[in-house]
């Protein structure tokens, strides 16, 4: 038996919400990785360049003597992980909202379409 063109719809969109929810919780993953371990997640930054790279990019930092040059690239290394740590939270609040509004349409859909389906078998 067929279904009825509003169930084709429900489960159609029931589909997409799953695909989109799959997306977001891949994304939501790599978040958590990014917060729980930036360093391993952070691209390059100023705090692993090499002394001459460093200084290509900070040339107000050449007069400064070997230890303090060191513990800048350190502070900057520092700031770079906790930069990729909050913005790994700030994309986690994002992908919660869009679960969440995922999880909603997906559940309002897949009733219709269990009550689509209902409405066919009985008539």
């Amino acid at each position: 038996m067929g279904r009825s063109l509003i169930g084709f719809y429900a489960l159609a969109v029931c589909f997409c919400a799953l695909m989109c929810l799959m997306i977001v919780l891949g994304i939501g993953g790599y978040s958590l990785v990014r917060i729980a371990a930036p360093e391993f997640t952070l691209a390059a930054n100023p705090g692993s360049y090499t002394d001459e790279q460093f200084l290509q990019w900070y040339p107000d930092k050449k007069n400064l003597p070997p230890a303090d040059l060191a513990k800048a690239k350190v502070e900057m290394r520092a700031v770079a992980v906790q930069h990729e740590r909050h913005s790994a939270q700030q994309t986690l609040v994002y992908v919660l909202i869009i679960a969440a509004i995922d999880s909603v349409v997906y559940a309002l859909h897949w009733r219709l379409a269990r009550r689509a389906e209902g409405r066919l078998a009985a008539t």
